[in-house]
């Protein structure tokens, strides 16, 4: 499939592909294998990564911290 920026913005959005893959098929005219245009599906690093962000905020959350608090944290030390 030729580089379309519309294309490559909507399979980035759904996590489809990653941006060094977008760059490759801008390059090279080739996208990966595993990429379905019909059906984009999010890559499973995409998913574990927004899992473990998940985790971490309510973690967070649970010992009623704010991510919002590190940078005034980190400017203390």
């Amino acid at each position: 499939m030729p580089f379309s920026r519309e294309g490559c913005a909507r399979l980035k959005l759904c996590k489809a592909i990653s941006d060094t893959e977008a760059e490759n098929w801008q390059r090279f005219g080739r996208l990966p294998d595993h990429v379905n245009i019909q059906n984009p599906q999010p890559q499973a690093q995409a998913v574990q990564a927004q899992a473990v962000s998940l985790q971490v905020q309510q973690a967070l959350a649970s010992m009623g911290l704010s991510p919002l608090a590190f940078p005034a944290l980190a400017r203390r030390a």
